[in-house]
Formats: structure tokens, sequence, C-alpha cells
């Protein structure tokens, strides 16, 4: 009898994605460069609340208060100080202009899919 295995969802996809990141990162830089990293991608790919980017980088293994004041530090509204906006219903959003990502772990070189390209059969 042939055993039935389900399809992977997005979701699965795109954690394995944001593991091959860390594990492509591992050694070559420290958290204070991949967690920003790993935001922009969550926030690109529609985890965009507070919440929500905490827990799923704590999914990883790293600390939730680590990752919630990373993106706390790097909100604002200033492309050249900041990182990310948080809108008024609470979304965060990347902002335009990243500068900040050292060029050896920025998310525009590494394989990452977004929600917008994953395709579940």
């Amino acid at each position: 009898m042939q055993s039935i295995t389900n399809p992977p969802t997005a979701d699965t996809v795109f954690f394995r994605s944001l593991r091959e990141v860390v594990r492509q990162c591992s050694g070559k830089a420290n958290q204070h460069d991949i967690v920003p990293v790993l935001i922009d991608l969550c926030i690109e790919y529609g985890i965009n609340r507070g919440h929500r980017i905490t827990k799923a980088l704590a999914l990883l293994e790293f600390n939730r208060q680590f990752v919630g004041k990373t993106l706390a530090d790097g909100t604002g509204s200033d492309p050249s100080r900041h990182r990310w906006h948080r809108g008024e219903d609470g979304a965060y959003s990347v902002l335009s202009n990243i500068t900040a990502a050292p060029k050896s772990i920025r998310a525009d070189h590494i394989a990452v899919p977004s929600k917008k390209t994953i395709s579940v059969h």
C-alpha cells in the first residue's frame, strides 16, 4: 500500500527557506546581522505584526525579546536610520531604501520565496 503524504503548505516552504538562510549565514554573521534580514523576509511574506514576527523567529530559536528589541529599534520613518515602518494598523513594512544589512547576507541574493511566488498544489 502506498503511503499518502500531504504536500507542504506555503508556510512550511517559507519556514524551510528561513532555516536555509540561517544555515547559509551560520559562521558568517551573528544574530545582530541575521535577525534584521529574517524580519525583512517575514514582513515581505506577510508575517507583519510584531507578535507574529517574534513568534516566527522564536520557532527558529531566536530569543523573542531580542527580536522584539531589534524590531523596535529599527522602526521609524527615516530610511537613513530605520529599516521598518509601523503603520497605524500595527502592520510593519520594510522601508524602501535598505542599506543597513551587510552585503554578505542581504536578502536580495538569497533565494527565499515570497508569499506571492509560492504555489501549493
